[in-house]
């Protein structure tokens, strides 16, 4: 099961980009900012059900967007997916960019938008 591909499935084929966020809260947040190609991860991994969506899309570009924490645990799930996703995808595919702020939510839509633009 991947979240939210029957909402944007065709946003993300047209597009060939998906960012992986870590919440549902995230994912409304780039979508309140006209950001619909999203992946939701459900926590801090990658699930099975992800990983064969992920490659049944084939995208050109993965962007790991886990929060970025002060405590380093988004770093450290971000570290983890883009290990479990390289055994599917090539490096150049894959890219950590982690929101500016803690997470999506704590920023504005014009901040996300910002933060997408530099993408």
């Amino acid at each position: 099961w991947a979240y939210p591909f029957k909402f944007n499935h065709d946003i993300i084929s047209d597009c060939r980009e998906i960012i992986l966020v870590e919440s549902i809260g995230d994912m409304l947040s780039l979508w309140e900012s006209g950001i619909k190609n999203t992946g939701v991860t459900f926590g801090t991994g990658a699930s099975s059900g992800l990983l064969k969506a992920l490659i049944r899309l084939n995208p050109r570009k993965i962007i790991i967007a886990t929060n970025n924490d002060k405590n380093g645990a988004g770093q450290r799930a971000a570290s983890k997916i883009k290990y479990a996703l390289s055994t599917f995808f090539d490096q150049e595919q894959l890219r950590v960019v982690y929101p500016d702020k803690n997470d999506f939510g704590d920023q504005s839509v014009d901040e996300n938008k910002t933060w997408y633009s530099k993408l």
